[in-house]
């Protein structure tokens, strides 16, 4: 069986104030009782709590998780085949552009790491190029549900309490 996770997706200046949004976000989750208060000992998830909606109860690896530390949320099985340019907004074959170099940079602390356009020679932060077919995102605070899927009342109730910046990925395992 296969796994999906909806991951919402905040940068915070620092690791810091990455803990302090997710532990405000997961209090708005607990008090609104959408997870349980407690996690789940053997998934490591916050499991669904009284007024959640879109879960199946059959799925035994299902609810919240929190990630809390600079990652690259990707869309997992579904590859990657192309980027869009921020500028020009053509897409370029994924080896036709040095994007790993420039998430290596990201990832090791350098977050306007950038990526160079081969149409139009522009250079565009690795945050505002997109990913094809699926997005992804860099961020050091990911909000993931596993194999539960919000409906749009709760994707707009989520993204009102993370802010503008955010970015949702849906990954494939």
């Amino acid at each position: 069986m296969s796994d999906s996770i909806h991951w919402f997706v905040v940068t915070c200046p620092s690791d810091e104030q990455a803990h302090v949004l997710g532990r405000s976000l997961l209090d708005w989750m607990i008090e609104r009782k959408i997870v349980a208060a407690q996690l789940c000992p053997r998934s490591g998830l916050y499991l669904p709590g009284d007024d959640a909606q879109g879960f199946d109860h059959g799925i035994d690896y299902c609810g919240v998780q929190l990630v809390q530390e600079r990652t690259v949320f990707h869309a997992g099985d579904c590859g990657l085949e192309g980027l869009a340019c921020p500028s020009c907004r053509q897409v370029s074959a994924a080896d036709e552009i040095v994007w790993d170099e420039a998430v290596d940079k990201w990832f090791a602390g350098q977050d306007d790491a950038t990526l160079n356009c081969p149409v139009c020679l522009q250079a565009g932060r690795l945050h505002d190029w997109q990913f094809l077919p699926m997005p992804w995102a860099f961020g050091n605070l990911g909000v993931g549900f596993c194999n539960w899927w919000p409906d749009e009342v709760m994707i707009q109730s989520l993204l009102a309490e993370l802010g503008p910046d955010t970015r949702q990925v849906r990954q494939h395992m």
